[in-house]
């Protein structure tokens, strides 16, 4: 009997898998579909790469700017596609090559449970003491009639959308990103949010920026606002109710960004007695009511980022071999790849205890007006005794400068120990120095 079988080779399922091999757990790893799971194949990282080549051709556009004087600039959607693709593929050898190298077995086909320490993935049965389940997730549907003429986010990064007219259900991470990839090709967005602003769970400064930057590149945006029904004609028309009023939206295509839902359909959960309900049911340390049946990352309905699943992961193996977590769980910082991006970690308001925040805007930043890059601002969040807590960023490199603020979170740094820290000049990274000795002023 093997020690370890994992279901699903997304971010979650494939790093515990080969921590697992690596620690000497005999580990089989099952995937139905692609290597990579949604976060490869038809999430994180083809989601970027089209965001990477709307970022360059919005460059080229504006190239005069810097002095650089190119004529006319257009692009080439497919082009754009098939770059996609092959960074994909790249990746997935990748993750391939990782495997061959391990002692991990590999094993494809939809696994579906016998009992709870047996597996059935086609004419194969594995037997492992522990099992862990890792299957990610697809999006969410929403009860619209006539939702079928709309399409999803995978549909999104699968076939490529040519048409000009565009309707955003979901003012989500995922529904202002394909808007700022949308709105820097030049097409007409609308965003319709229910919620009273787009990002409703992320920092209200950081959301307010946004809207600014997207209304600034014409995406027009309907908050408190619901869809009612699409019908199909020449175009689309898309039935909305704001307040009171219905409107009635023309578009050429509608997509729907409603946030994801758990796979776990097929798994045959209830032959192994796993309680679940549309995502499983797992305790601390991602244990189910099945003592040997673990479960991480979107397939427990919680926080649905890759990197949390990865990390989920290795705390959920750490936890079978009875080693301590080996990554801290509480601090997640959370990154939208909008323009500009955000990125968000810890916590800024507090309840339990008077927080001092301070914010500095990227305008007064050096390397930002040397990019002509000046949107957006620092925001830190330090408690009485000046230990960091939470942060908020907005500029055009929040994803990379996220890391330091998240170690300082983690391991209880104050805005003295940022503030003696050189940061080297010019770089983005100086504006959290400024921005740590702004919040000493106040403690």
């Amino acid at each position: 009997m093997l020690k370890l079988a994992v279901i699903g080779a997304g971010p979650a399922g494939y790093n515990a898998a080969l921590y697992a091999s690596s620690l000497g757990l005999s580990t089989v790893l099952i995937e139905k579909e692609a290597l990579g799971g949604t976060c490869l194949n038809l999430g994180c990282i083809p989601t970027k790469s089209l965001l990477q080549s709307a970022s360059v051709f919005q460059t080229a556009k504006n190239c005069d700017t810097f002095g650089i004087l190119s004529g006319e600039v257009s692009y080439d959607l497919e082009k754009m596609y098939a770059r996609k693709n092959q960074v994909v593929e790249k990746l997935k050898k990748g993750i391939e090559y990782l495997i061959k190298k391990s002692s991990l077995d590999f094993v494809y086909g939809q696994a579906e449970f016998l009992d709870s320490n047996t597996l059935k993935v086609g004419d194969k049965i594995i037997k492992a003491e522990n099992i862990l389940i890792a299957t990610g997730s697809r999006p969410t549907s929403l009860p619209i009639n006539g939702k079928e003429f709309a399409i999803d986010s995978d549909k999104v990064l699968t076939d490529s959308v040519t048409e000009n007219d565009i309707v955003i259900v979901g003012g989500g991470v995922i529904g202002v990103e394909f808007a700022s990839f949308f709105s820097a090709l030049g097409k007409n967005v609308t965003i319709i949010e229910c919620a009273e602003r787009i990002l409703p769970y992320f920092d209200i400064d950081a959301a307010n920026a946004l809207t600014m930057a997207l209304k600034r590149n014409k995406v027009k945006i309907l908050t408190n606002a619901k869809v009612l029904k699409i019908e199909k004609n020449d175009d689309l028309t898309a039935f909305v109710k704001v307040g009171q009023e219905e409107i009635k939206y023309t578009c050429q295509k509608v997509i729907i960004c409603a946030g994801r839902q758990a796979n776990i359909e097929s798994l045959q959960l209830d032959r192994a007695n796993v309680l679940h309900d549309k995502s499983i049911f797992v305790d601390e340390n991602f244990a189910t009511n099945i003592p040997n049946i673990y479960c991480v990352g979107d397939a427990i309905g919680k926080i649905q980022l890759a990197h949390m699943a990865e990390a989920q992961g290795i705390v959920a193996v750490d936890k079978i071999v009875g080693k301590p977590a080996s990554i801290n769980l509480n601090i997640v910082p959370n990154v939208v790849y909008s323009t500009p991006e955000i990125a968000v970690v810890g916590k800024i308001i507090s309840q339990d205890e008077k927080l001092y925040t301070s914010k500095v805007f990227m305008t007064a930043n050096g390397k930002a007006s040397v990019e002509n890059q000046t949107s957006g601002f620092v925001k830190i969040a330090a408690n009485a005794d000046g230990v960091i807590v939470g942060a908020t960023l907005v500029n055009s490199r929040a994803s990379e400068l996220i890391g330091e603020l998240s170690l300082a979170i983690t391991n209880r740094l104050t805005v003295d120990d940022i503030i003696k820290t050189i940061h080297p000049h010019p770089t983005l990274s100086e504006a959290i120095r400024l921005c740590a000795a702004e919040a000493k002023k106040l403690i």
